[in-house]
């Protein structure tokens, strides 16, 4: 069972190493293939996960700064909301600086009611 015997012996000896060093490339490709897919599908997990932690986030923050428990926040419980830490790290990391605040309340304020509720929040 010599698999490069026929190589040696019918072809010439120096190819050998040729073939060998083919066959070791060959599985290299194989495996970087592989990791790669495993390491996408790691990834977009992680994603999903980071989202969903951030949208239940979020959620709670709503809930803490809807004082008067009417479902709605407005202009000023989000601005006392925008001052407090961990609503500047949502800011962070949706690349937004809390100055900004009055103009996304507006956006998020779809209706013009002077309150967003917490799917316009979300």
């Amino acid at each position: 069972g010599d698999v490069v015997g026929p190589l040696r012996d019918d072809i010439h000896p120096y190819m050998v190493p040729f073939f060998m060093v083919y066959v070791a490339f060959a599985m290299l490709c194989m495996l970087n293939v592989i990791t790669g897919v495993f390491l996408e599908s790691a990834m977009l997990s992680a994603k999903n996960d980071k989202d969903v932690y951030m949208v239940n986030h979020v959620r709670n923050l709503f809930q803490l700064a809807d004082v008067d428990g009417n479902g709605c926040i407005s202009w000023k419980e989000f601005s006392i909301l925008c001052g407090m830490h961990e609503m500047q790290d949502i800011f962070r990391q949706i690349d937004m600086d809390v100055s900004e605040a009055k103009p996304l309340f507006k956006l998020l304020d779809a209706n013009n009611t002077g309150t967003i509720d917490v799917d316009e929040f979300i």
